[in-house]
């Protein structure tokens, strides 16, 4: 009986020295400041600026307007504008566009017209198929295919912003692309 009061004695007292040196090693650490919460401030900032992201993204979609880079898909188009740049002469932008058949039997091409438009001045502009073999009016795309086309616009001059539209009759969107930061394709 004895042996067993002193092995619960020593037990209990490796145990109580364990658990003061653990919460030593938690003290220290708080005091040099290795544990660090954010302030609630910075939290406050941070979810705001999140937020504010949210909102603009939110009110940006419902206005129809997507960025370079985003999607559209429609009953027989998905369209994706890949990027858009100034030409070598600067006296053009090329917008590059991926448009995928998404319905189940092919389907031509030679409907889309393509328009880019200053927001600013309400002036727009035309857009021309480039370098593409066959003409853009006898492109026929398989189910489930993407073709890649060149738009380009003549541009007098350049401005910070334009919107990028794509017009069909047989597949009617109410989306455009928002297209700025123009450069051309060496920077």
């Amino acid at each position: 009986m004895r042996k067993l009061s002193i092995l619960l004695t020593l037990s209990l007292v490796f145990v109580s020295v364990t658990a003061a040196c653990t919460q030593d090693k938690k003290d220290s650490a708080v005091e040099n400041g290795s544990i660090e919460e954010p302030s609630s401030t910075a939290k406050n900032e941070n979810k705001e600026l999140i937020n504010f992201e949210e909102k603009e993204t939110m009110s940006r979609l419902e206005q129809g307007i997507l960025l370079v880079g985003e999607s559209i898909k429609g009953g027989y188009y998905l369209t994706t504008v890949q990027s858009a740049y100034l030409n070598d002469s600067n006296d053009s932008i090329v917008v590059n566009v991926s448009v995928k058949n998404v319905r189940g039997q092919m389907i031509g091409l030679s409907e889309l017209k393509y328009t880019l438009k200053d927001e600013k001045d309400g002036k727009t502009y035309e857009g021309k198929v480039l370098d593409q073999n066959p003409s853009p009016y006898d492109i026929q795309v398989k189910p489930n295919e993407t073709v890649e086309l060149k738009i380009a616009f003549e541009v007098p001059g350049t401005a910070d912003e334009y919107m990028f539209y794509i017009e069909s009759s047989l597949d009617p969107l109410e989306t455009h692309w928002k297209i700025d930061k123009l450069q051309s394709p060496k920077n």
